[in-house]
């Protein structure tokens, strides 16, 4: 093997980073608790029954806001992990690669084709 085309240690730094930058987000998250959205309507449920409407309006973009940011949330947990499982296969892809390329060389100068039975890539005679 020459070289990798995918570096995965410069993957992880990057998949290290978007988690630091989501945990920095979690207080976000946190603050758009349910008591916390509770509190926000409470602060517009002053006037009459003609300015309730604000009121309703707000707890509804609350609501949604909350799960905008909690499905924000899961999405980059479920990059990180994604593109980390990836860069994992491709390591291990890589690692097997250069065993069966070593692999090949030996049977080439040997005519040895053992390693080749042992992992089941070629039926034993």
């Amino acid at each position: 093997m020459t070289g990798w085309q995918l570096d995965p240690g410069a993957v992880w730094a990057v998949l290290r980073d978007v988690e630091n930058q989501a945990t920095s987000a979690d207080g976000l998250a946190g603050a758009l608790t349910p008591e916390d959205m509770t509190r926000a309507v409470s602060y517009v449920s002053w006037g009459s029954e003609y300015t309730q409407v604000v009121q309703q309006a707000v707890d509804r973009l609350l609501v949604r806001v909350a799960d905008g940011v909690g499905a924000i949330g899961t999405r980059v947990v479920a990059g990180v992990v994604g593109v980390g499982a990836a860069a994992e296969a491709y390591r291990q892809g890589q690692e097997d690669m250069s065993e069966q390329e070593r692999a090949m060389m030996a049977s080439a100068t040997s005519g040895d084709f053992s390693w080749f039975e042992a992992h089941g890539y070629l039926e034993a005679q």
